[in-house]
């Protein structure tokens, strides 16, 4: 493809191939554009490397439950396990984002060390969109280092100033910290859920890093009210465009765009449509999302105010996520 292109053959597309190509770490792979003219690049390095022993079992699991009638199969679901029927109850928190970031290891409301013979653990290994969520927050953390690398680099800040929206446990943002130690980083993370609040800043003590950090009670929609006072160089939203449909995170975006510095970065993502869609609302019993393919997510950004020609788009390589990256 590359040597037809450099033969003379230059679509629009070709051009932007050539140079996606040259610039892309080996890490990383071009997939294609949006509508919009932004490149979508396969995040390779995030790739999820999972226990899937148990995936036959999971998946003969899943197709008995799904045929049943869709009002039974949250029950059946429930009946699995205490666990499985917990998790279910944790839906679009950071309770269950945290039991799958650490494959089971971590549980809440008293289920730790409950034995359900490995079953919630199997569906954690397994199941597509569990291990598309641990490619996101890998590809998240990617990007948040190579952001603060870029600001670090530009001059000498006395202080990189990175706020995280609807933070729930704020792993990656602590895991960040962890790994740019010695560089002035302030985070602030804002969440309405004092339990997640109070549990990020059990993660930052126990990574020695809670100087660093200010967790902050507030409504995750209207930011500026909560988070004006220090330009912001990074802002980072991992899951909540999820819930949002295309008015608020217009909404959401726009306060962004306001409150970042020039030259400040965006790091946003989106889950796309997937097979496992039905599923996760059907038995687990999550409510529905805002599903969006990458030129969908683009356009947000675009009516935001960002330029096409300064934004990225990461997809994981499970598909099931796509993360946006867009500089001010």
């Amino acid at each position: 493809m590359v040597a037809r292109i450099k033969a003379g053959l230059r679509t629009t597309e070709e051009l932007v191939l050539i140079k996606v190509t040259e610039l892309l770490p080996k890490v990383e792979e071009y997939y294609g554009l949006t509508s919009q003219g932004i490149p979508i690049v396969i995040a390779r390095y995030a790739e999820d490397t999972s226990d899937l022993s148990a995936l036959e079992t999971v998946q003969r699991i899943a197709t008995e439950i799904m045929k049943l009638p869709a009002k039974q199969r949250n029950e059946i679901w429930n009946s699995l396990s205490p666990v499985m029927a917990d998790f279910s109850r944790n839906e679009a928190s950071y309770k269950a984002l945290e039991q799958i970031y650490t494959r089971d290891q971590v549980r809440f409301n008293g289920l730790e060390g409950v034995d359900d013979d490995g079953l919630a653990k199997a569906w954690i290994e397994c199941s597509p969109n569990a291990r598309a969520a641990r490619e996101r927050k890998t590809a998240a953390v990617s990007l948040l280092l190579k952001a603060v690398e870029r600001i670090s680099a530009r001059n000498t800040p006395e202080r990189i100033e990175l706020v995280s929206i609807a933070s729930g446990s704020a792993r990656c943002i602590v895991e960040v910290l962890d790994k740019s130690r010695g560089l002035p980083i302030h985070a602030r993370m804002l969440d309405w859920d004092p339990e997640a609040r109070s549990y990020s800043e059990k993660l930052a003590r126990e990574a020695g890093v809670e100087k660093q950090v200010n967790t902050i009670a507030g409504d995750v929609i209207r930011i500026k009210k909560f988070l004006s006072g220090y330009p912001v160089d990074i802002a980072e939203a991992v899951g909540i465009l999820d819930y949002l449909d295309d008015k608020y995170a217009d909404f959401l975006l726009r306060q962004i765009y306001e409150l970042l510095s020039v030259g400040g970065t965006a790091i946003v993502s989106n889950i796309m449509p997937n097979p496992e869609s039905e599923f996760v609302h059907t038995a687990v019993g999550w409510r529905p999302m805002r599903y969006r393919n990458e030129s969908e997510l683009a356009q947000i950004f675009v009516r935001a105010g960002f330029l096409p020609g300064n934004c990225k788009i990461h997809r994981v390589p499970l598909g099931i996520y796509s993360i946006i990256e867009a500089v001010k």
